[in-house]
């Protein structure tokens, strides 16, 4: 894992000391004793003496009132425990020792202050929480630019860690801009004051991130171009073979490899070990990197068993055992040294088995192993999840890293059952197949049963939501003066009140966690779910389809699960499988589709993508009136209720569509599906409806000037600075309204549509939320995804409700209809679905959300909506009410188009 100061403690020493000694004396003598005593422990290795030493040296500027010193004494212990201890914990210790003097002695001011949010920055991105990190480099890029250090080494320092910080977060695209930065400054700081060998140093291993970044980015060419540029500074400073190149000559090695240059890559490998082993000796995390990277090397020449091998060194170094097969893993946690590198390594191995499982004759023996990697995954996630618990994003990233090693264990547990038979294999793929999904959502569904299990007091609860929800606050004030291109604003709320709001919501939960453990383990266990246990809970008319997709592998797994059978399909994936999908999704947009060619290619498209898809479990269809989708990747485009059994040429209101024969809903998991069915719906018919319409004569319908940019420029909702007028969703929710008893409803319409009376009803407790409106759906940053509210310029909300708010709801409702465009859109995160706003009610607490796929037409929707309230208030489930109100319109010609009936969908029960 990256330090966030390049040039480490002994970098800090040379700039800091020869300052520190000159300043005010307390007390000359002990002084001088304490600094020479800290200069020899540390140059002699003897850290522990040295922050013993370096602490005696704040206490006594301290007591002499000097808390400057202070504070920058231990800053200076943090970043000994940092970079030389390793001790995240007692570094964390110092850092905010340091922190809280500059805010309550300092009044905010320190010289050093970017460096000390630099160590911040390195404890978090350590500690794996690279939100956290990034929050506090971005923090000491404004602290330069405000103590007037632009172009500075400091300058150059705090460019270079946003890079390295938006490496960790696999955002490659965006680590180029600061990483290219930083080298600007570098450049033009060694031809002021020459080539110093520290500027060497980082000057190569920048060109070694800029590398990797592009390697990630599948520009294998210009990767190695940037490396070879790296390699200059080596021969620039006399010392070619000094470990300070260490990054360089490992990029240059992939690069090379990368790009076939095999031989080259074999001599950089060779002078990586040679020096490793050098400067750490024959055991190191940097030699289980080392046979990590060469391990793929043999991997790209097609020598898998030599690859297999690397890779069983590589996991030795990093503390993980070899049985005496020399193929399972025996983990012990405590013995684990590089805890990073593990999934990465994990993955590798399980890749590399797979692959020999096809190709080589002991395939039983390869299949095996795979699983037991996947086993060590899935006890290797639950120990990294633990570090991470309240960064969403971060989870993201653990998941993701985990999640193919679960997919391919999955695959090796289907290969074995269908080559030997035996149940446990079934039971084992599919187990595998439901921890590779929606983690993060189903730790969100604890939440609630959390609370009630831990009797959290009630003015707790609303602490935690209320630091919550001033954090998203100030989050969004964030995206706003980003999107204004406001840097000197931006910068301002992320070293004020972000950062506080940050620090305040932190430290209540470290209190919370400590006050309360049982809270956390509840919260923080999802559930799981067993096939055995899945085919217990289903009714007998219910069919459970769960997809997992592994596109690296060319495969996708389907299993399709009912009360009395269980069956597991592997199917062929092909690339163009997602064009094909994509090209459908578009087309059911389509009013054009009336035309007879269309409408020819489409059933031929539907017919296609049913007979991949439907076909191989069909037959279990057979006496079941209800189908449940747990769709993976880019399945979650595909409405399944769309697709064709039989391709015939007949008027859309006449063909077959799989809604026919089943009522269809989606979820994202067998667990969360559960967890669903677990919310038994309230007795009584409640509704909460609510419709701004954004009548056209309405001036004061407008949005806020600071969300405007916020909402994506095509968005064809908004039209100068207003959102389009939604006359039939008044008619809707009125409909909608006269189906329930008097007094059984609220209606929000017009100008009492505002954001704070939504988010107020919204806690009250209704079993529907209908929210007819505009939704967007923000791809850049699917946070700012919203829903438009009625706004005028007294409100004190800003007139949308965003997905990061809706989190913090925890809405009392059974079912929230989405009447709105693209509610269910937004990026496609590994394991966890679309990212839209449908997801977010989910994680609200809400189990059951209509939702639509795509921009619906407004009295279309509207007649659709109201079939599916008659259907539900007669007693229908809410699949089968949705689906007699979408064969309403499919029945009708005028109607009967996909663009119609086809975008709104099911998740829930």
């Amino acid at each position: 894992m990256r330090t966030s100061a390049p040039s480490g403690v002994l970098c800090f020493l040379a700039i800091f000391l020869p300052f520190l000694l000159g300043a005010q004396q307390v007390d000359t003598v002990l002084i001088k004793r304490l600094d020479e005593e800290a200069k020899q422990a540390f140059h002699s290795g003897n850290f522990e003496k040295n922050v013993i030493m370096t602490d005696s040296l704040a206490e006594a500027y301290a007591n002499g009132g000097n808390f400057e010193r202070y504070a920058i004494f231990s800053m200076f212990n943090g970043w000994t425990h940092l970079n030389e201890l390793k001790n995240y914990e007692r570094a964390l210790f110092y850092a905010r020792r340091a922190l809280s003097t500059v805010q309550e002695k300092l009044n905010g001011n320190l010289p050093y202050l970017d460096d000390l949010y630099g160590l911040l920055a390195g404890i978090y991105a350590n500690t794996g929480n690279p939100e956290k990190a990034l929050e506090y480099n971005f923090l000491a890029l404004q602290t330069v630019a405000e103590q007037g250090k632009e172009n500075s080494f400091s300058d150059y320092v705090a460019n270079s860690n946003l890079g390295t910080g938006f490496m960790d977060l696999q955002q490659w695209a965006e680590a180029l801009p600061f990483l290219f930065k930083a080298r600007d400054i570098l450049l033009g700081l060694a031809e002021k004051t020459g080539w110093e060998q520290r500027f060497l140093f980082n000057a190569s291993q920048l060109q070694a991130h800029i590398a990797n970044c592009l390697m990630e980015l599948n520009e294998p060419e210009q990767a190695l171009d940037e490396a070879n540029s790296g390699l200059a500074y080596t021969r620039e400073g006399g010392r070619p073979d000094h470990f300070g190149y260490q990054d360089i000559y490992l990029a240059l090695a992939d690069a090379h490899s990368i790009n076939g240059h095999f031989r080259e890559a074999d001599e950089y490998f060779r002078l990586l070990e040679k020096m490793y082993k050098e400067y750490f000796g024959p055991q190191s995390t940097q030699m289980a990197l080392l046979f990590m990277h060469r391990s793929d090397h043999a991997n790209r020449q097609n020598t898998p068993v030599e690859a297999l091998r690397l890779n069983t060194m590589a996991l030795q170094q990093a503390g993980i055992h070899i049985a005496e097969d020399q193929l399972s893993l025996i983990r012990h946690s405590a013995d684990i040294r590089c805890q990073s590198c593990e999934p990465v390594l994990l993955r590798q191995r399980a890749r590399l088995l797979w692959h020999l499982a096809l190709s080589e004759e002991n395939k039983k023996e390869y299949l095996e192993a795979c699983l037991t990697v996947a086993g060590m995954a899935v006890e290797s996630m639950a120990e990294a999840r633990k570090a991470i618990l309240f960064r969403e994003g971060s989870k993201q990233i653990l998941f993701k890293k985990y999640r193919s090693i679960l997919k391919v264990g999955a695959l090796a547990a289907c290969e074995l059952f269908q080559s030997e038979g035996d149940r446990q294999y079934l039971d084992k793929a599919f187990e595998l197949a439901e921890q590779s999904k929606a983690n993060v959502l189903l730790e969100a569904l604890m939440a609630s049963r959390a609370e009630a299990f831990a009797g959290l007091p009630a003015e707790v609860l609303e602490k935690e939501r209320r630091l919550a929800l001033e954090l998203v606050r100030q989050e969004k004030l964030l995206e706003d003066a980003l999107n204004d291109s406001d840097t000197l604003r931006a910068g301002r709320i992320r070293s004020g009140p972000l950062f506080e709001s940050s620090q305040q919501y932190e430290l209540f939960l470290k209190q919370l966690e400590k006050d309360h453990p049982g809270y956390f383990a509840a919260r923080h266990h999802p559930p799981t779910v067993s096939l055995a246990g899945l085919q217990k809970a289903l009714p007998p008319n219910n069919l459970f389809v769960s997809f997992l997709l592994s596109e690296e592998e060319n495969c996708l797994l389907a299993f399709a699960v009912s009360k009395g059978q269980a069956e597991l399909k592997k199917i062929s994936w092909k690339p163009e499988y997602e064009e094909q999908i994509g090209q459908f999704y578009r087309s059911l947009q389509q009013a054009s589709l009336i035309q007879d060619r269309k409408r020819l290619a489409f059933i031929r498209q539907s017919h296609e993508l049913h007979q991949l898809f439907v076909q191989p479990i069909e037959h279990l269809l057979d006496g079941k009136s209800r189908l449940i989708i747990a769709a993976d990747g880019v399945l979650h485009y595909l409405p399944f209720e769309a697709l064709l059994p039989k391709e015939e040429d007949a008027y859309f209101s006449g063909l077959d569509f799989l809604i026919r024969k089943a009522a269809v809903s989606y979820h994202y998991s067998g667990a969360a599906f559960l967890e669903s069915v677990k919310k038994q719906a309230p007795e009584t018919n409640t509704l909460l409806a609510f419709a701004p319409v954004f009548q056209e004569n309405d001036e004061m319908a407008g949005l806020n000037s600071r969300t405007r940019s916020e909402l994506e420029p095509n968005l064809r909702a908004v039209k100068d600075g207003r959102f389009a007028p939604l006359p039939w969703s008044a008619k809707e929710v009125e409909a909608i309204a006269d189906l329930f008893s008097e007094g059984n409803y609220t209606l929000l319409l017009g100008q009492e549509a505002g954001e704070a009376a939504l988010k107020e009803n919204m806690k009250k407790g209704f079993r529907y939320i209908h929210l007819a409106s505009h939704s967007f759906a923000n791809r850049k940053n699917p946070r700012f995804s919203g829903i438009a509210c009625y706004y005028s310029e007294q409100d004190d909300e800003d007139g949308i409700l965003f997905i990061n708010e809706i989190y913090q709801q925890r809405a009392r409702a059974d079912l929230a209809v989405l009447s709105s465009c693209e509610s269910g859109v937004g990026n496609l995160a590994s394991g966890e679905g679309l990212l839209g706003l449908n997801r977010s009610f989910i994680y609200a607490g809400v189990p059951n959300v209509i939702y639509s796929l795509w921009k619906v037409d407004d009295q279309r929707s509207s007649e659709l909506m109201v079939e599916f309230y008659k259907a539900a208030l007669a007693g229908k489930p809410y699949p089968e009410a949705l689906q007699q109100a979408k064969l309403h319109l499919l029945n009708q010609p005028a109607t009967a188009l996909p663009l119609y009936w086809s975008a709104f969908t099911l998740i829930g029960r």
